[in-house]
């Protein structure tokens, strides 16, 4: 019982901590607005986590000679759900880039970015078809992946200036 009142009182104070966020504060105010920031800062996330498994792997290419398939396989497909993941945020943003051609650029550059890595992360996989990977050619690609993410976020930064998005 005590348990289950001190839960209560926990969900109570974290709703009302939430609520009185300026976030929050600033969704009653303007619903667009927080989406706006809400997707543009989902997008980076997301592209953070696509960054951090590049990297893992890497690491890994950087310790060995070969890479396990499997490994490469599980960090290949955790860096397409995340890139997919961050694109579908940035998406969600196609309202905005329709009166805002600036926008509508960074954008775009984010949109090409997502698909070099896609186009990489298939390059991944085809190192490793059939077998264990060479860690030269795993190292090789995923620093080209961690450029283009990189680069990715570059253009976020940007998006986000411009529109007056406060970034986490």
């Amino acid at each position: 019982m005590i348990r289950k009142m001190l839960f209560l009182a926990a969900v109570a104070a974290f709703g009302l901590s939430m609520n009185s966020s300026p976030a929050f504060a600033q969704r009653g105010a303007n619903s667009k607005t927080f989406n706006t920031a809400y997707s543009i800062n989902s997008g980076s996330t997301y592209q953070s986590h696509a960054y951090q498994q590049s990297g893992l792997l890497n690491t890994y290419a950087t310790t060995s000679e070969t890479v396990p398939q499997t490994v490469v396989n599980e960090h290949s497909q955790a860096i397409r759900a995340n890139v997919a993941a961050a694109s579908k945020q940035y998406h969600k943003l196609q309202d905005v880039a329709k009166t805002n051609p600036e926008a509508a650029k960074k954008l775009a550059e984010i949109k090409e970015h997502h698909a070099k890595v896609i186009e990489l992360c298939d390059a991944l996989d085809g190192h490793a078809a059939s077998g264990d990977a060479s860690a030269a050619d795993i190292k090789t690609t995923t620093d080209e992946i961690n450029k283009t993410l990189q680069q990715s976020e570059e253009a976020h930064k940007a998006l986000s200036t411009h529109l007056g998005v406060e970034t986490k």
